[in-house]
C-alpha cells in the first residue's frame, strides 16, 4: 500500500494522517465493534460521535425519516458524557493503535470549557493520551461571537490540533474564525438541516445525509478553500473515488466518509485502492502529488 502522508498541527503537538482518509464523526461509532475496519490501514484516524458533557437518552422514535435527497436522521446527540465515555473507551483506544479525533458538541462557552480542561487533564494523567486531535462541532444556527468563544477554549486549553467542523449553512465564516484562533484546519461540513414526514405521519427536523448532496458539499469546499490557508477536510457526499477526487480538487487535503460506511463497510479501503491505481497510472508518488494531480482540472 502507498505511503501517503498528510501533517496537521502548525503550532502544538501534530496529528499525522497516514493516509489522509479519515471515517467521520459517528460512522464507526466507539470504536469497539468497528476494530477490524479501523485496523485495516484504509484510515489515518477516526472521529468519534459527537460526545457532550452530561449524558443524553436521545431523540424517542422515529429517528429516521428517507426522502428522495437521502435520509433524515434524528439522533438527539445520544452519548454516556465525556466522563464516562473517557473511562470506558481510553483504554481500548490506546491499544487499538490510531490516532483517535475526538467530537466535542456543545451549545454553551461553559460546557465547551468544561469539556477542554478535563480532555487537557486526562491527557496528563494517560487516560486520553490516544485522542492526538479534537474536532469541536459547533450548533448548527451558532452566532460568530459564540463560535468565536468556543474555538478559542479548545485551542487554548487543549495542547493538540483542533479542528472545527462548520456548520453548513455559515462555513465561510466560521472558517475565517477558525483560522484567525489558530485552529489547525477546518471540516467542511456538518449536514444541513431539513424537515421531512417519517412513516408514522410526524415531521422530523434533523442533519440531511445522502450522495445527492455531493454537489452542494464540493461547492462549499472549494468556496472555503478559496477564502482561507487552513487545512479544509472534506466531509459529506464521498461515497466513491469521483467523489474524492471531487473533493480534493476543490481544495480538500483529506477526506472524511460518513454515511457511506453504513451500507459498505470496506468504502474506506476500496475507495484507497482505486485512489492508488489511478495515482499509480497517472504517476503521482506523494501526497503533495495526489493533490496536484486532483486540482489540474479547471473549476
Amino acid at each position: 500500500m502507498t505511503e501517503w502522508s498528510l501533517t496537521l498541527g502548525h503550532t502544538k503537538t501534530e496529528l499525522v494522517l497516514s493516509p489522509p482518509l479519515l471515517a467521520a464523526s459517528g460512522a464507526m461509532g466507539y470504536g469497539r465493534e468497528s476494530g477490524p475496519l479501523l485496523r485495516s490501514g484504509a484510515y489515518g484516524a477516526w472521529v468519534t460521535p459527537p460526545i457532550t458533557w452530561d449524558a443524553r437518552p436521545g431523540s424517542r422514535p422515529p429517528r429516521l425519516a428517507e426522502t428522495t435527497a437521502g435520509y433524515l436522521l434524528r439522533t438527539g446527540r445520544r452519548n454516556p458524557g465525556l466522563p464516562r465515555v473517557s473511562r470506558r473507551q481510553g483504554g481500548f483506544w490506546r491499544r487499538l493503535g490510531l490516532p483517535v479525533i475526538l467530537a466535542l458538541y456543545g451549545r454553551s462557552t461553559q460546557e465547551i470549557d468544561r469539556m477542554a480542561d478535563y480532555v487537557a487533564s486526562r491527557q496528563e494523567s494517560g487516560e486520553l493520551d490516544a485522542v492526538e486531535a479534537i474536532e469541536l462541532h459547533l450548533p448548527h444556527d451558532v452566532e460568530p461571537a459564540l463560535a468565536e468563544d468556543m474555538i478559542e477554549c479548545v485551542v487554548e486549553l487543549v495542547g493538540i490540533p483542533c479542528l472545527v467542523r462548520a456548520p453548513f449553512e455559515n462555513t465561510i465564516e466560521i472558517a475565517r474564525i477558525a483560522q484567525d484562533l489558530g485552529a489547525d484546519g477546518v471540516v467542511v461540513a456538518a449536514p444541513p438541516m431539513a424537515r421531512a414526514p417519517a412513516d408514522d405521519g410526524t415531521w422530523l427536523y434533523g442533519p440531511l445525509y445522502g450522495p445527492a448532496l455531493s454537489p452542494l458539499y464540493m461547492e462549499r469546499v472549494h468556496q472555503v478553500a478559496s477564502a482561507v490557508e487552513i487545512a479544509v477536510i472534506a466531509r459529506g457526499g464521498i461515497a466513491n473515488l469521483d467523489d474524492m477526487m471531487g473533493a480534493l480538487a476543490c481544495g480538500a487535503v483529506a477526506v472524511q466518509l460518513d454515511s457511506i460506511l453504513y451500507v459498505q463497510p470496506n468504502a474506506g479501503r476500496d475507495i484507497l485502492a482505486a485512489l492508488e491505481a489511478e495515482m499509480s497510472r497517472r504517476g503521482a508518488v506523494t501526497w503533495e502529488d495526489v493533490l496536484a494531480t486532483c486540482r489540474t482540472a479547471t473549476l
